[in-house]
């Protein structure tokens, strides 16, 4: 890396190829100045520069090391121009452009880091992706011009009751939503219950495809839409249904379409938390204060009127910035102790082949340093962009993603160790299945199947299939088209139908997942945490087996010590139970919820004897496969043996109303809530039986202080229909009297 790579073109040449880039350039640059401050997150997507082809290598590796720039005038200006969300590596850079004068500064960057550099092939590259860029660009114009006359017509908001972001419900229906978009239609028009949902146009690629799909908002054929009429009849809206309501309407796209005559606000906060997977597409976000779902950026552009104030990152409180520091750094803490386990091992696992450890390590190490955002996080701004609640609940779901796999790992270990020499395929032989007759690769193994398979076909030849050992099978795909007419998913196989696949067979075609090798000969080599949980050896004297194992009790520990109002340890009370409810109703989006609830659910199953909660384990491992009243055996002998356990009354709970037993599943579940009285399974089981024995009044407040706890359950469904039961009831008895 010393100097920029000498010209390789004539003269006369390098005179085209530079009056044609400034060409280029100057129609780029006056492109982002017609276009005005249009926001462009969320249409156009993420741009990818590699170099060499699209861009110089030499002054890209310069800005990736951040390296000297040795009177580059180029990488100076490439310094100063691109925003701070840009990520840069050796071979790579990548932008997500939020507005025009992001693009405006990508365009000036591109043109000088490539300026100097003539090599042919690179230079025929590069001036197709600008020509590309001002094509896309171009396409894109109208579109941009359509959002601008919808934002005009959108300021007009007279006989409009309702905004986007709000949360409404239907009169007669009685379904919930999240107002996604809303239009001025005449009684006959025909509307779009997709809400308009946007599509990305690349500036890299040839896909010219239009930036939004056909938005409801454009149902004039002429005139001006505030030169109609506005009332309750003209006025439409899409809205985003809850999951659950969706569910019960029967709506496969979780949209629907509605006229403002129809509907009327949600009032009850318990009923706001709207949680649907349409939510991202306009929303950032939930504010409590507002109770309003905030448009993104681009959607707030589109209706300037709607919430004019709404921030895409809102203001918290002391109280609450203060709760989100001491999680992420309960978390940071709690990673910093356990990667002393792995040093204790070893300093350099890496490069003692302990690749288990090494992976772990890694996976310590960046979250200990908070690097918990993900690709696009980073792209749309990094730290500056992400509210303190998200990043204290991602740090909540990288320790736990952690804490589950290991758990997973070495449990799997234990109970391979124990059969392997029983066990035929290991995990990467080539097998053929010889009643089907296809070919494929073992990716895993139960001594017994984990299913009912007494019934499966392919099995009837074989005697106590139950008493098999089973495995994963990821097939050929040109097998399963020829013996099922299509490609299938993994299989799941006894023994029994298996035998080993010739040698001059083996070249086959399976999709794996990330971490599987193929060498030359098809011989397959799984990940290494794979082969270490089916028992292969690491040749550590132990090191793997021992430093997993710590971390996993360490874990354990901190979910005990936690759950007490008295802990000593500063990570417990930083993490306590106390903290991880008060983060969970502040968060302000599904996803968020959604690590923090699992999190108090891993909680709740601790116990100080580690064999109750492997118990614990198989009872739900019976029940997710069906076996209801094995697992209800497995709960009952549990609450015998400890009658403090609050989660195996719970669990016993659940499978005594699954199976109709509402009496008694209602005993066990005041039992689990004397034991403790925030549970909000155990609110929410309550609020479940009441409602099916017909008592609506008591069912909604089981149902009330489960969301209270929690304020993104999916409770709020059950609530909603139990509060409409009990209107129709107090109804009829009024009519009655």
């Amino acid at each position: 890396m010393n100097n920029t790579p000498q010209s390789e073109l004539t003269d006369k040449e390098t005179l085209i190829a530079s009056r044609i880039a400034r060409a280029v350039y100057r129609q780029l640059l006056d492109w982002c100045k017609r276009t005005g401050a249009v926001p462009l997150a969320g249409v156009l997507p993420p741009v990818h520069y590699k170099s060499p082809d699209e861009i110089s290598a030499y002054r890209l590796e310069v800005l990736a090391q951040k390296a000297p720039d040795m009177g580059d005038k180029a990488i100076v200006r490439a310094r100063e121009l691109l925003p701070s969300h840009t990520e840069i590596k050796p071979h790579q850079l990548t932008l997500l452009i939020r507005n025009t004068a992001d693009l405006k500064n990508l365009i000036q960057v591109m043109f000088r880091l490539n300026s100097g550099e003539a090599k042919p092939e690179h230079l025929k590259i590069r001036q197709a992706a600008a020509f590309n860029a001002l094509k896309s660009l171009n396409e894109l114009t109208d579109r941009l011009n359509s959002i601008e006359q919808e934002r005009q017509s959108h300021c007009n908001r007279n006989g409009v009751q309702f905004c986007v972001g709000q949360v409404v419900q239907h009169k007669d229906e009685r379904w919930r939503g999240v107002v996604g978009d809303w239009s001025r239609s005449r009684p006959n028009d025909e509307g779009n219950a997709e809400g308009g949902l946007s599509q990305k146009t690349s500036l890299t690629t040839k896909d010219y495809s239009m930036a939004f799909a056909e938005n409801s908002t454009e149902q004039h054929a002429s005139g001006n839409a505030s030169n109609v009429e506005s009332n309750d009849g003209n006025v439409f809206y899409n809205i985003i249904l809850d999951a659950g309501d969706a569910t019960s309407m029967g709506s496969p796209s979780g949209w629907t379409r509605c006229s403002q005559r129809d509907l009327e606000a949600v009032q009850d906060e318990h009923l706001m938390r709207i949680r649907s997977g349409h939510i991202p597409e306009k929303f950032a976000r939930f504010d409590p204060e507002s109770k309003l779902f905030v448009p993104t950026e681009l959607h707030t552009h589109q209706y300037p009127k709607d919430q004019p104030q709404a921030k895409v990152v809102g203001d918290l409180s002391t109280p609450v910035q203060e709760l989100c520091t001491d999680v992420v750094a309960g978390v940071q803490e709690l990673a910093s102790r356990m990667n002393r386990f792995v040093l204790d091992e070893t300093s350099c696992p890496a490069e003692r082949n302990l690749h288990v450890l090494s992976a772990v390590q890694e996976r310590m190490r960046a979250l200990k340093e908070g690097d918990v955002l993900s690709s696009e996080q980073k792209l749309v701004g990094g730290m500056d962009h992400i509210s303190p609640l998200t990043l204290a609940a991602q740090h909540l779901r990288e320790l736990l993603g952690i804490y589950l796999e290991i758990a997973e790992v070495n449990q799997k270990r234990e109970a391979s160790m124990k059969v392997k020499e029983n066990i035929k395929y290991d995990v990467g032989d080539v097998v053929y299945h010889t009643y089907f007759g296809f070919r494929g690769v073992v990716v895993g193994w139960d001594e017994k199947p984990i299913f009912d398979v007494r019934h499966w076909d392919g099995l009837q030849h074989v005697d106590n299939p139950q008493d098999k050992p089973f495995y994963h099978i990821v097939p050929d795909e040109n097998d399963c088209i020829e013996a099922f007419g299509a490609p299938r998913g993994v299989r799941y196989v006894c023994e029994d139908n298996l035998m080993d696949c010739p040698e001059g067979r083996r070249s086959i075609k399976v999709d794996l997942d990330v971490g599987w090798k193929r060498s030359d000969s098809d011989v397959y080599t799984a990940p290494h945490t794979l082969r270490y949980q089916y028992g292969s050896d690491p040749e550590d004297d132990g090191a793997t087996e021992r430093c997993l194992y710590r971390i996993q009790n360490e874990m354990y520990n901190w979910h005990l010590a936690a759950q007490s109002t008295t802990a000593e340890d500063v990570i417990a009370q930083k993490l306590s139970m106390a903290n991880l409810y008060s983060l969970l109703q502040n968060v302000e989006n599904q996803v968020d919820a959604y690590a923090v609830q699992e999190t108090i659910k891993e909680m709740r199953k601790a116990h100080v004897q580690k064999e109750t909660q492997s118990k614990l384990e198989c009872g739900i491992s019976f029940l997710v496969g069906g076996d209801g009243k094995e697992a209800m055996e497995v709960y009952k002998e549990l609450v015998e043996d400890d009658p403090n356990y609050a989660e195996a009354w719970n669990r016993l709970a659940t499978c005594q109303f699954m199976l109709g037993d509402n009496e008694a599943s209602l005993e066990s579940t005041k039992k689990a809530l004397e034991l403790e009285p925030n549970h909000v399974q155990a609110l929410s089981g309550l609020g479940l039986i009441y409602f099916e024995e017909g008592e609506y009044k008591e069912a909604a407040q089981a149902f009330r202080k489960s969301a209270a706890l929690d304020p993104w359950s999916l409770v709020a469904t059950k609530l909603s229909l139990t509060v409409d039961l009990m209107n129709r009831v107090i109804f009829r008895e009024e009519l009655s009297n």
